[in-house]
C-alpha cells in the first residue's frame, strides 16, 4: 500500500443496522505474520463470546483456526538481552528460551552505542574488515514477538545476522548512522567483555 504498511482487515461484526463491520490493523512492512496472530487472537476470542456471522456463515471458536501459540521464532541477541543482562528479562517474560550460544560470521562491527542505561551496542555488518562477534539465539513464540519488537528503541532494529557456521538468521541489528558517535568496541568482540571492562 501506499503506506508501506502490512495490514490485515479482520471482521468485528454488525451493527444496530445489520450493515457489517471490521477492524483493520496495521503495523511496520513485513509484520505480517505478527498481524495474522494478533487477527487470530481476537477472532477466536469474539467468538467465544458471541457468533460470529461471516457473510453467509455463522461460525463459533470452535470452528476458527487453531492456535498457533506452539509456532516459534529464532533470533540472535548480541547485547543487553543475553543471559543475565539487563534486558534478558524482557525474553524470559515472553517465555523465551536460550537455544545456543554462538558468534556472527567474520563480516561485522560492534559499537558501544551512545546514551543509557541501559547501555545497549550495535552491530554493522562490514564485508571488509569485520570480526566474530559473541552472540546468543533464542527461541520465543511467535504470538510475543510483537510485543518484543515493541520494545526495541531507533537506532536498533530486526534484520538478518549472518552466524560463523553460515547460516542466517533474525536479530538485532543497528542503522549504520548510529556509530557516528559511537565507540568501536569490535576488538573486544563480546558485549560481556565490554560490560566488565567499564567496573
Amino acid at each position: 500500500n501506499l503506506l508501506d504498511y502490512s495490514v490485515v482487515a479482520i471482521p468485528a461484526g454488525f451493527l444496530n443496522n445489520q450493515l457489517p463491520w471490521g477492524i483493520s490493523l496495521f503495523a511496520p512492512a513485513f509484520s505480517d505474520n505478527v498481524l495474522l496472530s494478533y487477527a487470530q487472537k481476537f477472532l477466536q476470542q469474539y467468538a467465544i463470546n458471541k457468533p460470529l456471522k461471516l457473510a453467509a456463515l455463522e461460525l463459533t471458536g470452535a470452528h476458527l483456526p487453531v492456535d498457533d501459540s506452539d509456532k516459534t521464532i529464532e533470533f540472535v541477541v548480541c547485547g543487553a538481552h543475553l543471559s543475565g543482562m539487563a534486558l534478558n528479562s524482557q525474553l524470559l517474560e515472553r517465555d523465551a528460551v536460550l537455544v545456543k550460544a554462538t558468534t556472527t560470521a567474520q563480516h561485522y562491527k560492534f559499537y558501544a552505542l551512545a546514551g543509557g542505561p541501559p547501555y545497549r551496542p550495535g552491530l554493522v555488518r562490514n564485508e571488509s574488515d569485520g570480526e566474530c562477534i559473541d552472540v546468543e539465539i533464542w527461541r520465543m513464540p511467535l504470538q510475543h514477538f510483537g510485543s518484543f519488537m515493541q520494545l526495541i528503541p531507533h537506532p536498533l532494529g530486526i534484520g538478518t545476522v549472518e552466524l560463523a557456521d553460515g547460516a542466517w538468521c533474525k536479530g538485532f541489528i543497528c542503522e549504520a548512522y548510529a556509530i557516528d558517535n559511537a565507540k568501536d568496541i569490535s576488538h573486544m568482540k563480546s558485549w560481556r567483555t565490554f560490560v566488565q571492562s567499564l567496573d
